[in-house]
């Protein structure tokens, strides 16, 4: 799979890389062509006027010597461009007449010669001779001809004319050469950036191949796996989103292992004591006098399998997306008297100090009733379980930015640091040393879930004096209270 991403990836990025220089290559091989046929033109056509100026001096100088003088220059500097440009020279007087001393010129390139279209050189001519000066490129039957001609004046009066023309051959053995440096470059340039593509590639796969692999051994049930957090920003990125889920699948996993470990003893507990009295009953181990003593423990553990029993059901059928809450206005304040009622016996039994500190009366609030007292329920019971006797529970009721805070705090033993993150993980059991205390650690969970049904917060607070909860609830904004501070 990631050999073939691989292949792709480079696949795609050279075919990029090819598409972007070959289409510069070909944009700047065609203007580089462009640029030396116009220098090359304008060169010859430089040529053409200084062969001019001697040719007018070699004809009409007043002086017989200055003449011979010049036409022995001119013959140079025919000889000269006809070497260095491969070019065919014609000079013509006023007439159209071919000067004589350079007839020797069609016979050194007359293959050339032959190629030029007469019609052609006579119209040409003819412009020049009007005393234009001209550029032109034409086809012969063979090959491409570039053309140039300048006439040659005295006393404002047109003299004659030079006409130079070369075939394409020479002027494209320069491109040429020039082109074939470009492909050069070209081929580096290739080479350089598919080592660079291979190198980048490499990096985007290795981490997505490191991901691969630990998803692979998460199938197989090997959670303690994790991805490298290399390469780029975003499959950095995505690989700590992997480790962070992956940490939490190993924590949910290990919770649901200690779950099961802990039903598994909660339920084999009170099943055993009830089987063991129950049958010590029927085969008259246990004496008559002591049967309603052992029937009152049956009860007792009967009563502990049906709250076991009764937290899973409601974790359940929380967590179901069929559950829906019956919200209505109701006082917060008063939910929590009503709490405080129904664990009164244990509180004086414990002579537990209670703490009261609402804001103001009463403080309405809109949330489902029945879920917020067990809510609260669930938090009173774990603040007993922990609070010593005749130690303090305190409830608390504020209003900050619409919302209602509730708080339940004990001065109990508290909770540890490290426990604080995963308190209200399902399954989660604190302080399971203290076998003593009991519980399987649902009521939080529960109390998690139906705040997050609500869509508000609970939190437990780092305190230096026992445990401290907190969760908010929307405030009745047409209640009978303050809406906010």
């Amino acid at each position: 799979m990631f050999n073939s991403m691989f292949t792709r990836l480079m696949s795609l990025f050279l075919a990029v890389v090819l598409v972007v220089l070959g289409s510069f290559s070909f944009i700047s091989f065609i203007n580089m062509r462009n640029t030396i046929t116009k220098l090359r033109m304008e060169s010859l056509q430089d040529a053409a006027r200084e062969i001019a100026f001697l040719s007018s001096n070699a004809q009409y100088s007043a002086l017989k010597y200055q003449q011979n003088i010049f036409k022995d220059y001119l013959k140079y500097k025919i000889q000269k461009v006809q070497d260095d440009y491969s070019a065919f020279v014609i000079t013509v007087d006023s007439r159209g007449n071919i000067m004589d001393n350079f007839e020797g010129l069609y016979n050194e390139n007359i293959e050339f010669a032959r190629s030029l279209d007469a019609k052609l050189v006579y119209s040409s001519l003819s412009k020049i001779l009007s005393g234009e000066e001209i550029q032109l490129q034409s086809l012969s039957a063979t090959q491409v001809i570039y053309s140039v001609g300048v006439p040659y004046i005295l006393n404002d009066t047109v003299q004659g004319a030079v006409f130079i023309h070369t075939d394409w051959q020479h002027i494209k053995a320069e491109y040429l050469n020039v082109a074939k440096l470009m492909v050069s470059i070209f081929v580096i340039a290739l080479s350089l950036s598919g080592i660079i593509a291979a190198i980048f590639t490499k990096k985007i796969i290795d981490p997505l191949e490191s991901m691969k692999t630990a998803v692979e051994n998460f199938a197989n049930g090997q959670f303690g796996v994790r991805a490298e957090e290399t390469g780029s920003t975003e499959t950095i990125l995505l690989a700590k989103s992997f480790n962070s889920m992956a940490d939490k699948l190993q924590r949910s996993d290990q919770n649901r292992r200690e779950f099961v470990a802990n039903v598994s003893h909660e339920l084999r507990s009170p099943v055993t004591s009830i089987n063991g009295y129950i049958t010590g009953m029927l085969d008259r181990t246990i004496s008559d006098d002591k049967i309603p003593y052992y029937l009152n423990i049956v009860s007792q553990e009967t009563a502990r399998l049906k709250k076991l029993i009764e937290d899973l059901l409601n974790l359940s059928r929380l967590e179901s997306e069929q559950f829906e809450l019956t919200l209505k206005s109701f006082n917060i304040n008063e939910c929590i008297r009503r709490v405080i009622i129904n664990r009164i016996g244990e509180v004086e039994e414990r002579q537990i100090e209670l703490e009261t500190n609402f804001e103001q009366e009463p403080i309405m609030v809109i949330a489902d009733q029945d879920r917020i007292i067990q809510v609260l329920t669930n938090l009173f019971d774990n603040a007993l379980k922990f609070v010593a006797n005749q130690g303090i529970i305190t409830f608390s009721v504020k209003i900050q930015q619409k919302k209602a805070t509730i708080s339940v705090k004990d001065n109990g033993k508290g909770i540890d640091k490290k426990d604080l993150p995963n308190i209200f993980d399902r399954f989660y059991k604190q302080d399971k040393a203290r076998s003593e205390i009991k519980g399987t650690g649902l009521g939080l969970a529960i109390s998690k879930q139906i705040m997050d049904l609500h869509k508000e917060k609970i939190v437990a607070l780092e305190s230096a004096n026992g445990a401290h909860f907190e969760f908010t609830l929307a405030l009745d904004t047409k209640g009978k209270h303050n809406n906010g501070k």
